[in-house]
């Protein structure tokens, strides 16, 4: 699973740019979803079935830069500090949450330690957070349509790192574009 996590955060920067940011997201959450379902409905006592059931929930590394992405072009301009910061405070706390719950999990009553109850727990959490990226998905582009239709913004500080490429929700590093948009030059 490390291998599969260290490959994917290699790769998800590319990645993002060619299917953006709500279907990376949708794409590393399914796939941690399925690999946390493998691993809860797996038999106990198989290392090599364990391993090879983990190694879809590496894949959720194409997510996180993803989600980055999407939290800090979405935050109004006078408040990108606080976003920030909302943002990175949440990842620490939902690891706390998450090792505490799961750890309930894992003895449960039996006082024996079971990966079933806990992973189906996660493959729960990750079908949750599915559910909210579609949504997030669909009033983004709700979103998108009327500011086409409205007078162009102005640039915000955090434009002069990314650039927009094939519409609003498809934010790409500067000299990762492939694609070209007509009529722009660049």
């Amino acid at each position: 699973m490390t291998i599969v996590t260290g490959s994917m955060a290699f790769l998800s920067g590319r990645l993002v740019c060619h299917i953006g940011e709500w279907t990376a997201i949708v794409v590393g959450l399914t796939a941690g979803a399925g690999g946390a379902l493998l691993i809860s409905l797996a038999p106990t006592g198989g290392v090599a079935t364990l391993i090879v059931s983990s190694l879809p929930v590496g894949v959720t590394a194409v997510a996180m830069p993803a989600m980055t992405a999407v939290a800090m072009s979405h935050a109004p301009r006078d408040r990108i500090g606080l976003a920030s910061g909302v943002f990175n405070a949440s990842r620490p706390t939902g690891g706390a949450l998450g090792v505490a719950v799961l750890g309930a999990l894992l003895t449960g009553d039996s006082g024996y330690v079971s990966l079933h109850a806990a992973f189906f727990a996660t493959a729960g959490a990750y079908v949750g957070g599915i559910a909210l990226a579609l949504a997030g998905r669909r009033r983004t582009c709700r979103i998108t349509r009327v500011r086409k239709n409205a007078e162009p913004a102005t640039a915000r500080p955090t434009d002069a790192a990314l650039l927009t490429v094939a519409g609003d929700d498809h934010l790409c590093p500067v000299g990762a574009r492939r694609r070209r948009s007509p009529g722009r030059r660049g």
